[in-house]
Parts: C-alpha cells; structure tokens; sequence
C-alpha cells in the first residue's frame, strides 16, 4: 500500500486551530459574500470599470495690457513780471506787422504810381512823335506866370501868339466856326481854353481846299472845337488847348485830329460840353 505523501503547508506561519484562514482578494477582485446555511456562492466577476479620460479645452489666458499712466507735468505759471514782458512781445509785434503792412502798400502804390508816370510819359512822347511827323511843331508856350495864372481880369494882353493861357475875361468864347469880323477877342478865347475847348486857328486868305480840310476835322467835335482866323498866325495853321501849341506849315488833318483827341476837356476848370 502506497504511502500518501504530506501535504506541504504553505509558508508564512502556522494557522491556529479552529480558526479558519480566508485567503486574500487578489488586487481587482470583489469579496463574495458568505452564504449561510451550505453551499459556497460563486464569485461575482467584476468589471474592469474604463476611466474615461475628460478632454478639457485649455482655456488661453488672455494677456492683459497695461495701459501706461501719463502724468501731466504741472504748469508752473507765469509771474507778474513774466506776463507784463509777454503783453509787451505781443505789443511790439504786432506794431511791427502794421509797420511792415503799411511799408508793402506804400511799396505798391509807388510802384503804381512809378509804372503810370513812366507809362504816360511814353504815350506823350508817342503821341508827340505822331503830332510832328509832318510840317507841324508843338510846344507849351503860354503866358504864364508860376503859378499859371487863370484870373478875370478886365483887359487881358498876350505876348505868346496864338495864345494858350493865361489871365482872361470873365466871358468864354462859345464853339463855333467864326469868319473875319465875328471873331471872339482873345480874353474870351483864352477862356474857353480853360473850359476845355480847342482852338483851330488858320490864317485868313487860306486856300478853299485847306479851309475845309481844317472844317473837316472841326466837324467831327462841333462841342469841342472853336475854328478861328487870325491874320498873325506865324504859319497856316495851328491848333491851341489850355498850354498846348501844334503849329503847322501846312494842313496836317491826321495830325490836328489827333491834337484835338487827345486835348479835348482837358482844361483846368472841367465845364462839361
């Protein structure tokens, strides 16, 4: 009969009798319960339990701006003296402006008036180039004194023939074409020179055909334009306004039509007509 062999205990210390040794739960599992009255239970499986991991949105930090603090420097203000300096700065600059204005007008209007003296000067020089082209003379010869005299005067004489100014009666001559023995004395013609009127002389035995020329460029200025014979002219003709000669050889209409243009109501006292 074979031998049984021994049962080989388990290490870790001897159990004590009547004491019965449970063995320990391996990590995971669950302890079943102790069944009452027999039979052993089975052993309930447990189910591994899957941790769901939780996806957490990260949440970006928003970075804060600090906003720079500007600290307003403090005005230091002004003193007594400082303001009274400073309204006397402003005094004299704006005195300079005015000063520095009224210098820039000043400067135009001279230079106006400079550009008018310089351009009438070259219109009378044109004008007397145009005037003496031919057989006629000018000249400003009048009798005068300085100042030019332009009196009333009961009996007026004339040394400048014909003549062109001066000292006259109180009555003007009026426009008109005057024929030997209707002619004005010279104190009345004088007088009308001062009102603006032009003079055309012409000498009495005047051939027809000049004669009327001279009518000719009378017409075109009736309310301007005495027409005249004088036996002393020195030449055939000649055209008078208030110190102003043209004395011609012969009949020059362009000319005497231009004398008359240019003279017409140009007299020192203005009589409109």
């Amino acid at each position: 009969m074979a031998k049984k062999g021994k049962k080989r205990r388990p290490s870790g210390g001897r159990p004590q009798a009547g004491k019965r040794v449970t063995p320990k739960a391996a990590p995971g599992t669950v302890k079943p319960p102790t069944a009452g009255g027999g039979g052993a239970a089975r052993p309930a499986k447990s189910q591994p339990t899957k941790s769901q991991p939780s996806k957490s949105q990260p949440t970006k930090a928003q970075p804060t701006k600090s906003q720079p603090t500007k600290s307003q420097p403090t005005k230091a203000q002004p003193t007594k003296a400082q303001r009274i300096e400073a309204a006397r700065t402003a005094r004299r600059r704006k005195s300079l402006a005015a000063r520095l204005a009224v210098a820039a007008i000043a400067g135009i209007l001279l230079a106006v008036l400079v550009i008018r003296v310089l351009s009438g000067r070259d219109d009378r020089d044109a004008t007397r180039a145009q005037l003496t082209a031919g057989s006629c003379e000018y000249d400003s010869q009048a009798d005068r004194t300085d100042p030019a005299p332009r009196n009333h005067v009961a009996s007026p004489t004339y040394r400048v023939d014909p003549p062109a100014g001066g000292n006259h009666l109180p009555q003007a001559a009026r426009p008109a074409d005057y024929s030997e023995g209707q002619v004005p004395s010279d104190g009345q013609i004088v007088h009308a020179l001062e009102h603006g009127y032009v003079i055309l002389w012409a000498r009495p035995d005047l051939a027809e055909s000049d004669r009327q020329a001279l009518q000719g460029v009378a017409g075109r200025y009736q309310k301007d334009v005495l027409v005249v014979p004088r036996a002393s002219l020195p030449t055939k003709v000649a055209a008078t306004a208030w110190g102003k000669r043209l004395l011609c050889g012969n009949v020059e209409p362009d000319a005497l039509d231009l004398f008359t243009r240019t003279y017409r109501n140009k007299g020192p006292e203005k009589i409109p007509h």
